[in-house]
């Protein structure tokens, strides 16, 4: 992870409002165990503590994100912090499948190079009848500087998102 993308992360966190409403767009879909990638700082994933759920997964690649997860107290009920690197091929080797009942990717996907690939990862770790919550920039055209300065790879619109969801083997019930 960049220097920029850590600090720009660093910014984020003082952004309560849009944290509780990014929140507030995905609570309705989380339940059972969920299992977020890309927790970063944690700032969202902190929110977890609709009811139903039992047990939070937070997880990231990076081990500055890692090493912050685990020394925030983040208010909830039952939680964890994994290291994870969702393109890892090992993901299948070294996690069992079925361990989500949810999984959340927010703000995570359009950093990854091959994004199908993660999302495959990711349809590992769900249970049967899993729910993949994911919340990616949208509009292409407006692709710029910012997305280059905090490591953006795309940006995407539905079209793009429910293909790469297909081609994961994901079936697409909403996007907005």
């Amino acid at each position: 992870m960049s220097l920029d993308m850590f600090q720009t992360l660093n910014v984020i966190r003082g952004s309560s409002r849009y944290n509780i409403w990014l929140y507030s767009c995905i609570r309705r879909h989380l339940r059972g165990v969920v299992w977020d990638i890309g927790s970063g700082l944690g700032d969202i994933s902190g929110q977890f503590d609709a009811p139903g759920i039992e047990e939070v997964i937070l997880s990231d690649y990076d081990p500055r994100m890692i090493n912050t997860l685990n020394h925030t107290f983040l208010p909830l009920k039952n939680y964890r912090v994994v290291p994870l690197d969702i393109t890892d091929p090992q993901v299948i080797v070294n996690h069992p499948g079925g361990q989500a009942d949810t999984i959340t990717c927010i703000n995570v996907l359009e950093h990854i190079k091959e994004d199908v690939m993660a999302l495959k990862h990711m349809g590992h770790l769900l249970k049967k009848k899993g729910k993949l919550v994911v919340f990616v920039p949208a509009l292409p055209g407006i692709y710029g500087t910012l997305d280059r300065r905090v490591d953006h790879r795309r940006r995407y619109t539905k079209k793009t998102l429910r293909s790469a969801l297909q081609n994961a083997g994901f079936v697409v019930t909403e996007a907005y």
